[in-house]
């Protein structure tokens, strides 16, 4: 047995070396798969780019050829800039393919073979001939219709780009397939390699799977002999721990029934003990008991008398605490509280003075048992709480009255002195307001007045000069022949457009022009597709029941930025893909509404109805719509979307 166990140990060292083989063709496989697949993704990233790049070259050159025929055919929906534009996205992505670039959504490679970066080159040549032409046919537009010299020429420059263009995607492709040939032979070397070492590997593990299950054999009926001596042992042991575990649990059984009844013992004594000082307890607590009875009497109508003084107090509390109610109606809420807070209510009558007001009970007169207080208003007498008794009662501590009551009294006429000033601050504070809401509209106003004459200043003083110097180059650069000098102008003409097209944003952003030269309708129309479709991508309803070109400008200006603001909302909070903007108008009013169908929110938690919207731009809209005597109404669910719906009042002016 003990030489079959060193054999066995002996053993252990071929198996090792097969477990370093199952590693080490495991180690070629994964290194191998890696590497192919890092390869292929290098050829998608250096050649998928540029494939897409030049069917963009293609694309957005076609789209400018096209837009310029419409142009030249009458569209006025776009311009030359929207199509010179086109070109110059061709030409970028014909420089990316030639210096490598970036854009948010890919990245480009510089070309390394020289034949496709000369036939590249070639094609900004021909696109930049195709720039010049749409130029040139765009300034001759009165006589360049079709059929003429130069759209003649203006076609045949294009196909020869056209040309130029699937040239280059031709010979590209043809790149790419020697690429993905070599690709294809490495994969083959590198698999053949991969199944020729597992083949090698299969092989050995095969013999020593072999040799192991012979020993296995060999070990199994050793350890057959060896179980049944030790099963022997083990029935032997169980039977001596039984016997043990039997003598253990009798004698715990009688240890706990000793301690048991000593436990019984100890209680009954206890509670004997117990017995006896329950007896003197009960004797004690029955003399106290004879003996309080009459405190207890005069306590509890204390008590009552207090509770009274608590609830005139309180209901004082609850009337101050309502603020649909006027200062008058809270003196004669009083005045009925005061007779069930005092001794004998069916015989207490009260009056309120106040600025020459009285405020009284139906059974008021004055008697000669009378206690009062004076309601002072910011440290000056203003007015008394008057109490009366209609009949003779016993003398107390005032007359027939309680000190408590004189305390009582004191407190309403202090209490009902800062009710007073706090009506009178409330008061106050919505003057204010409103005053505020007035000077905001008219600053509102003043702004919009002063955006559109620094717009029209922009326009008149620096996007003109600056539409004058761009001609001033384009003929210079017309006129030389120099390539550092046309390379330069070209630059410079690039410069001035993006300026251009920066002044413009701005000068609209500012104020507008398409608001106050067609109307409300138009400019809502025109904003939402340019603004919201356009560069956010978002499905645009519009719809508008009524003309509004005789509001008022200053409101027309009001409706147009409460649209805009709601939307910039939209797109930055509501996640949405479809927003329906109406306008209708009604009688005495005009109805803006706004709808989308993005995440949406909980109007209670976003304490809307409290008037606490987020941003200034919201608080702003409702703080005018107040001031104009309109509503804002917001109505949104968690998941179902959002609808605001604005109402502003034809007469009134912002």
């Amino acid at each position: 047995m003990n030489k079959k166990i060193f054999n066995h140990s002996k053993r252990k060292s071929p198996l090792l070396w097969i477990y370093l083989l199952i590693g080490f063709v495991a180690t070629i496989t994964l290194v191998s798969m890696g590497y192919i697949f890092h390869l292929g993704n290098s050829m998608i990233a250096e050649h998928s780019p540029l494939a897409d790049a030049v069917m963009e070259i293609k694309l957005k050159a076609t789209t400018g050829h096209l837009w310029f025929e419409e142009i030249i055919s009458g569209d006025v929906d776009e311009d030359l800039d929207d199509v010179l534009s086109y070109i110059d996205q061709a030409d970028w992505y014909a420089q990316a393919m030639l210096e490598g670039d970036e854009s948010s959504e890919v990245k480009f490679v510089s070309l390394r073979d020289p034949h496709l970066r000369q036939e590249i080159t070639e094609v900004r040549t021909k696109l930049a001939d195709f720039r010049k032409i749409t130029i040139q046919r765009w300034q001759t537009r009165e006589t360049s219709g079709i059929g003429s010299e130069i759209d003649q020429k203006y076609d045949a420059i294009f196909k020869d780009f056209i040309a130029q263009a699937d040239m280059v995607e031709t010979d590209l492709q043809q790149l790419i397939k020697q690429q993905f040939r070599g690709f294809q032979i490495i994969q083959i070397v590198l698999v053949v390699i991969c199944l020729s070492v597992t083949v090698v590997v299969g092989i050995a593990f095969s013999r020593f799977v072999h040799r192991q299950i012979a020993n296995e054999l060999e070990l199994q009926a050793a350890n057959q002999q060896l179980n049944a001596s030790n099963q022997q042992l083990d029935a032997s042991n169980q039977q001596l721990r039984a016997s043990e575990q039997q003598l253990k649990a009798a004698n715990q059984q009688l240890q706990a029934h000793e301690q048991q009844l000593n436990a019984a013992n100890q209680q009954l004594k206890a509670f004997n003990q117990q017995l006896i000082a329950t007896e003197q307890q009960l004797s004690a607590a029955n003399q106290q008991l004879r003996g309080s009875e009459k405190d207890l009497k005069q306590t509890n109508h204390k008590l009552g008398e207090r509770v009274k003084e608590l609830d005139c107090l309180y209901g004082l509390s609850l009337l101050a605490e309502r603020g649909d109610i006027a200062l008058g109606e809270v003196f004669q809420g009083l005045v009925e509280l005061i007779p069930p807070g005092w001794q004998y209510p069916e015989i207490t009558s009260a009056r309120i003075t106040f600025e020459g007001q009285r405020f009284k009970t139906n059974n008021f007169r004055e008697t000669a048992w009378i206690q009062s207080s004076d309601i002072k208003v910011h440290g000056q007498k203003a007015g008394s709480i008057e109490v009366c008794y209609l009949k003779k009662r016993p003398v107390i501590d005032e007359g027939p009255f309680l000190k408590e009551e004189r305390n009582l009294l004191s407190a309403l006429a202090e209490r009902m002195g800062s009710i007073i000033e706090h009506k009178q601050a409330e008061k106050e504070i919505l003057n204010k307001q409103e005053q505020l809401r007035a000077l905001a509209s008219s600053l509102s106003s003043i702004e919009e007045k002063e955006r559109k004459h620094i717009a029209e200043g922009i326009h008149d003083s620096l996007i003109q000069p600056l539409v004058f110097l761009d001609v001033k180059v384009e003929s210079l650069l017309k006129a030389t022949k120099d390539n550092k000098m046309i390379e330069s102008f070209g630059q410079m003409r690039t410069i001035l457009a993006e300026l251009i097209k920066k002044s413009r944003t701005f000068t609209f952003d500012l104020s507008y022009p398409i608001l106050y030269e067609l109307g409300l309708e138009v400019a809502i129309e025109e904003w939402l597709r340019t603004e919201i479709k356009d560069k956010h991508e978002m499905a645009v309803e519009f719809r508008a029941e009524t003309q509004t070109k005789d509001l008022d400008q200053s409101l027309t200006t009001f409706l147009f930025k409460s649209i805009k603001e709601l939307l910039i909302n939209v797109v930055k909070h509501a996640k949405a893909n479809n927003v329906k903007v109406s306008v209708a108008r009604e009688p005495n009013n005009i109805v803006l509404c706004v709808e989308d169908d993005g995440c949406g929110f909980d109007c209670d938690s976003h304490r809307i109805k409290q008037g606490e919207l987020a941003g200034f731009g919201l608080f702003n809209i409702r703080e005018r719509l107040t001031h104009l005597g309109g509503n804002f109404n917001i109505q949104s669910k968690p998941g179902v979307g959002s609808e605001i719906v604005l109402t502003v009042p034809l007469e009134s002016k912002p």
